[in-house]
């Protein structure tokens, strides 16, 4: 539905012309979807489906923190990791060290 409202407004202002309308409606799309970006930066971690915890692969009813998201349930969309690369969450900068760590001698 809410495609309506931006589909209809692109077409009133290229006057009925499919370059003019398409460059509008895709420059309402970019803005609608910073908007998107700016009011809802994350999403629901996939590993744990937002719990933040995993379920133990033996014994079910044992679990632990999330290890992609590190017990935050959550992680930032692609196109905030697009615009903003140098500001991570701590989960994402926990995981980044840890893989440093993982190969390193003990």
């Amino acid at each position: 539905m809410w495609w309506l409202i931006l589909i209809v407004p692109a077409l009133l202002i290229g006057h009925g012309k499919l370059g003019p309308s398409l460059l509008t409606y895709a420059v309402l799309i970019a803005i609608c979807y910073a908007v998107s970006l700016a009011r809802h930066s994350n999403r629901r971690c996939r590993a744990c489906r937002g719990s933040g915890r995993q379920r133990g692969a033996m014994f079910t009813w044992g679990d632990r923190l999330c290890t992609t998201c590190g017990g935050q349930g959550r992680h930032r969309r692609w196109g905030v990791q697009l615009i903003y690369p140098s500001r991570r969450s701590p989960a994402e900068r926990g995981t980044a060290e840890a893989r440093k760590r993982r190969g390193a001698l003990r």
